[in-house]
């Protein structure tokens, strides 16, 4: 007779896989180095069981995107809910959550997500665009932006996400760099929140 699983036990599952999987990006340094059969073996699974939850591996990659979008909102509230002024409160989101050593950020580009999203069914870019604009609607709870303003900080998160996972520079330049844009996005921020 076959084994009954629970719904407990198939999300236990999944989470372990998306967990494997988030951790051999950090481990490999990106998400080209490693393929299905690496996260399988991680997880101590078999390719079946990983196929089972996931069409491809480009589909995992998503979903360990959208953790860490959502543990990044978490840590967004928390600190913009606390006492200090908006400045440095963006300078603590970003260099303490958005760029610390286990986010996401450092290891997977803006054009690896493109790259991920076009390999993917469409409901996974509504799916995305969907996850963005909740994001952003939170973010602008606490800071007051026009369309334009929030359209050009993206764009700022997005060098800053560049900066973090690119590997060609050494690092001291790209601690430099990263400091850079991490003081102009909190002044940028600061000077056009009404």
């Amino acid at each position: 007779m076959p084994k009954v699983i629970t719904e407990y036990e198939r999300q236990q599952t999944r989470n372990a896989i998306i967990e494997h999987t988030r951790n051999l990006i950090y481990q490999r340094k990106g998400i080209n180095n490693f393929t299905v059969d690496d996260i399988v073996r991680s997880a101590r699974l078999g390719k079946a069981k990983f196929y089972s939850y996931f069409d491809s591996k480009e589909e995992c990659l998503f979903e360990v995107v959208e953790l860490s979008y959502k543990e990044q909102l978490e840590g967004f509230t928390l600190i913009m809910d606390s006492d200090d002024s908006l400045r440095n409160k963006m300078i603590r989101f970003l260099k303490e959550i958005y760029l610390s050593e286990t986010s996401i950020n450092n290891y997977f580009s803006p054009e690896d997500f493109e790259l991920v999203l076009r390999k993917l069914p469409p409901e996974f870019i509504e799916k995305e665009e969907r996850m963005t604009n909740s994001v952003l609607e939170q973010a602008m709870e606490y800071i007051d932006l026009n369309q334009t303003q929030l359209e050009s900080l993206v764009m700022l998160l997005d060098c800053l996400t560049y900066t973090a996972s690119y590997p060609a520079i050494s690092k001291e330049a790209k601690e430099e760099t990263l400091d850079t844009l991490v003081y102009s996005i909190a002044d940028y921020i600061e000077k056009n929140t009404n």
